[in-house]
């Protein structure tokens, strides 16, 4: 079953209400971009150990496994990426 939110304000939400068993995210958001996202998931002892992928733009990959790394996040996903490569990671 796959949920979907529009931002990060909106998965914060939607994370609030139920616990997945993952949770894909984008680094660049509006609202509340994946990082603040993580970091709340990271802070909540319900949300904490949810495994996280950030699927992200492939000019930013230096960055987003810098970032992947300081919030403890093992999996970074460049954008684009076909649809066998998401389902592989997953």
């Amino acid at each position: 079953q796959v949920d979907r939110a529009a931002d990060g304000a909106q998965a914060l939400a939607r994370l609030a209400e139920v616990r997945p068993d993952l949770v894909i995210t984008d680094l660049l958001m509006p609202n509340t971009n994946g990082e603040q996202l993580v970091r709340a998931m990271r802070a909540d002892p319900a949300l904490r150990s949810v495994p996280v992928i950030i699927h992200t733009a492939s000019y930013l990959s230096r960055d987003a496994r810098r970032i992947a790394d300081g919030l403890g996040v093992r999996w970074v996903l460049p954008k684009p990426s076909e649809p066998r490569e998401i389902i592989a990671m997953v």
